[in-house]
């Protein structure tokens, strides 16, 4: 299981995912209302089931994924991770569980 949570800081709103180890591993774009910040967990729990809205990149060696609207919009990017397999892993667990999210 996985659960949001929503932030407020200087560029506004936005909201984290967190694994059941109490890691970050998914964090929003900001937000400048809290409606658009709550469409934006809508918009999560419906795209992070999709494969084909994961978005797979690498920056010094650590792999880490942008996630898409249908509309091309980024709705956030993850955490970087020690390589391809456990990023793959939370990508997978995150598209099977995406529905219990809280």
């Amino acid at each position: 299981m996985f659960f949001i949570t929503t932030y407020e800081n200087e560029n506004g709103l936005h909201f984290s995912v967190k694994n059941l180890k109490d890691e970050i591993i998914f964090k929003s774009v900001d937000h400048n209302t809290q409606n658009q910040c709550l469409n934006a967990i809508d918009s999560f729990k419906i795209n992070s089931a999709m494969d084909k809205r994961y978005i797979r990149e690498q920056q010094d060696d650590a792999p880490f994924f942008y996630l898409k609207a249908g509309n091309g919009k980024i709705i956030g990017q993850s955490k970087s991770f020690r390589d391809n397999n456990l990023m793959e892993q939370e990508i997978k667990s995150l598209q099977q569980k995406q529905k219990l999210i809280k």
